[in-house]
């Protein structure tokens, strides 16, 4: 079994770093949306156990941990920027194993443990968010097994039989990084945890201590005191926003519908390298609104969101860039925008005209297909009419195949 938990963790390992598209920077806040506050997913690792005896007669024999595997899922909501709660329900192995001279006494009771994390979330280092958390754990004995080997003979019986204390109560404390990707245009948030776990209820059941159990424990010492559960876990998690779950629905159930308005306007009056109208960036709109100051009116002129000659498809910088989009919109759920595609002077009026359609539809696919709902996007189109710089040279014109972002709050 721990060798099939083994291959299992790396497997996963393996097809986030196969499979992942990119990196994503995590947003200055938390986003209000109830979907994405929410996160659901997978947890596998190890867990290197012990057992911690109160009898000072066992001192005399030697421990030796086990290493089993763990398997379970997690449910996390966000309260805040920095404050989280996770419920984990985990299937694991425990126990360890006492020895000396000639007979080994080994102890592998399999509990299913709810773990209660309380999390602190340090401000993102780039693309990774560094945590800590402490969380009460309960665990339930459900099966595993007890094995004595004395000279050539050998002893085991069943958990069950032994009547080890069915439930057990531990304090857990640890630390870990989340580190946001996306596969396949989902977004995936996968983390690694390191912590430890202290049981701090006894393990002995009333029968084992009174010796009726068959617990094969009185064969080989006489008990007293108690044992309790010790390990370190090493885990390696996915977990998923719920709003990726409704955003897959919706796009089996409900068809995208456009919203557009076409306004032809006359060419504005642009000299040299003075830009026709006023840009900010993400950085700026974010500090904006750090510092509660009014955003509306305000335009995001992507510069790297530009287009090839002749071509309305979005390349890779062009979806991490509209990536930060999608966050600074779940960030302020009131927050509307209207997207505006934009051409260069090359071609006819009308071929402009359908080329800046098929820029601004796309940003607008992006967007809803990433959880953003239709009702706060509208789009628009101006063709070659409102260039932001005089289209006399190559980069002027690479400037003016655009895509601008207006917020209506």
């Amino acid at each position: 079994m721990t060798i099939f938990f083994k291959a299992l963790f790396l497997s996963f390992v393996i097809a986030i770093s196969a499979f992942g598209n990119d990196i994503m920077h995590w947003p200055k806040d938390t986003t209000s949306s109830y979907l994405n506050r929410f996160s659901v997913g997978l947890r596998l690792g190890l867990n290197f156990s012990t057992m911690a005896y109160s009898d000072p007669t066992i001192d005399n024999y030697a421990y030796s941990p086990q290493a089993g595997g763990i398997f379970g899922f997690l449910v996390e909501y966000e309260f805040s920027k920095h404050i989280a709660f996770r419920t984990d329900f985990l299937f694991l192995e425990k126990g360890g194993e006492i020895s000396d001279n000639g007979f080994s006494y080994e102890f592998h009771p399999w509990y299913a443990d709810m773990a209660f994390p309380i999390i602190y979330q340090f401000d993102p280092v780039g693309s990774i968010r560094p945590y800590f958390f402490t969380a009460p754990v309960l665990g339930f004995a459900y099966g595993g097994n007890i094995h004595i080997e004395e000279g050539n003979d050998s002893w085991s019986t069943g958990i069950s039989d032994a009547s080890i204390a069915p439930l057990e109560f531990s304090l857990m404390v640890g630390a870990g990084v989340k580190f946001p990707t996306r596969i396949k245009n989902h977004i995936v948030v996968p983390s690694m945890e390191l912590s430890y776990c202290a049981g701090l209820t006894n393990t002995y059941s009333d029968q084992e201590l009174n010796g009726k159990a068959n617990g094969l424990n009185q064969s080989v010492y006489s008990i007293d005191g108690k044992r309790k559960n010790r390990g370190v876990q090493i885990t390696f998690a996915v977990a998923v926003p719920l709003s990726e779950f409704k955003k897959s629905v919706k796009k089996k159930t409900e068809p995208v519908h456009e919203k557009e308005a076409v306004v032809p306007q006359p060419t504005p009056d642009t000299s040299g390298d003075v830009p026709s109208i006023s840009c900010s960036s993400i950085e700026e709109i974010n500090q904006l609104i750090d510092a509660k100051q009014s955003v509306n009116s305000k335009i995001i002129c992507m510069t790297n969101l530009n287009f090839k000659w002749n071509e309305s498809a979005l390349d890779e910088n062009s979806k991490e860039y509209l990536s930060e989009i999608v966050l600074l919109l779940k960030r302020i759920p009131t927050m509307k925008m209207n997207i505006s595609g934009h051409a260069d002077s090359t071609g006819s009026a009308q071929y402009n005209m359908k080329l800046s359609k098929e820029r601004a539809l796309q940003a607008y696919e992006y967007l809803i297909g990433h959880g953003i709902v239709k009702d706060r996007l509208q789009y628009i189109y101006f063709g070659a009419s409102r260039p932001l710089y005089t289209n006399d040279t190559e980069e002027h014109r690479a400037q003016n195949r655009r895509v601008e972002f207006e917020i209506v709050e």
